[in-house]
């Protein structure tokens, strides 16, 4: 018996490699095999007909231009299937059920009059990204003394033609959090000016969860991509209501340049922890922190 996972390819229809409402299944090798009944077969017109015979072909290993290599931004995994060549399918677990809708509208319906209690549908898993400790901290710090007219946009924040700086009209600047996915998934802060030594790049803060530094590369890589997605991105995280009191604080008090946040305030600032439930296309963040005191020198 072999578990595969099934999948739906991203932007493949668009050349005429992958028809829509192909059934597509994987293994670990990516290599991708599929079927489209682009000949309209009676036998092949519903979805887990479709399944049924690109998971054959995979399990075989059977010769076949209805195959292709994908690479990690090419698909996104929409569930998983148990096949054997003698036992058919055996279970269909699907578990990003609107991505599977966008592809194949009657995909579900179809498998779950045929395979019966052979089928099941899991909530869209996602992921839980946290983000503590120093370098969010820094972030942090630095966004309490920023400017909000020094805060560069998201794409969705921009106006056209966009050029990363210039902000929508009906959209106020504000210093906030990027939080962004390819390498992993890390925050960083919007507003320029917070650089590692030497100035090798921004700080950033990676997530627990999905830290390449300290991550096997195919674990990171699946974390990132389950609740991100398989396409890079940056989305905006607003500040936390404690933060925002402060820079209205540390804005007012007129601070000189050069002026740091004390050490009292950084200790604190390591104890937030920011928590985002993300599923491809959609995110849910959540600020945890206690009683904050900023003190500044």
């Amino acid at each position: 018996m072999s578990r595969l996972r099934i999948v739906v390819p991203m932007g493949l229809d668009d050349n005429g490699l992958i028809a829509k409402q192909s059934a597509c299944v994987m293994g670990g090798d990516g290599n991708c095999y599929y079927e489209g009944n682009l000949y309209d077969a009676v036998n092949l017109r519903l979805f887990h007909e479709r399944l049924m015979c690109a998971a054959g072909r995979l399990v075989q290993k059977y010769p076949t231009v209805a195959r292709t290599h994908l690479e990690d931004h090419q698909y996104i995994p929409v569930g998983w299937m148990e096949y054997g060549p003698e036992q058919g399918i055996q279970k269909v677990d699907i578990t990003y059920r609107s991505v599977l809708d966008q592809w194949c509208p009657t995909a579900r319906e179809e498998m779950q009059s045929a395979l019966g209690d052979k089928y099941s549908e899991v909530e869209d898993e996602g992921k839980t990204y946290t983000f503590q400790g120093r370098e969010l901290a820094r972030i942090l710090a630095h966004l309490i003394m920023a400017k909000d007219e020094d805060a560069n946009p998201t794409l969705s924040q921009q106006t056209e033609p966009y050029d990363g700086k210039s902000w929508h009209p009906d959209i106020k600047p504000k210093a906030g959090l990027w939080i962004v996915g390819d390498s992993g998934v890390y925050v960083m802060a919007n507003c320029p000016g917070l650089t590692m030594p030497g100035g090798s790049g921004a700080v950033v803060s990676y997530a627990h969860e999905c830290n390449p530094h300290k991550m096997a590369f195919d674990d990171w890589r699946e974390a990132k991509r389950v609740g991100f997605g398989a396409d890079d991105g940056v989305e905006f995280i607003d500040l936390p209501d404690q933060i925002k009191k402060a820079r209205e604080e540390f804005a007012s008090a007129n601070a000189p340049t050069g002026t740091r946040l004390g050490p009292e305030t950084m200790e604190r600032l390591e104890q937030v922890k920011l928590v985002v439930k993300m599923v491809p296309g959609e995110y849910d963040p959540e600020w945890v922190d206690g009683t904050m005191e900023v003190t500044w020198r």
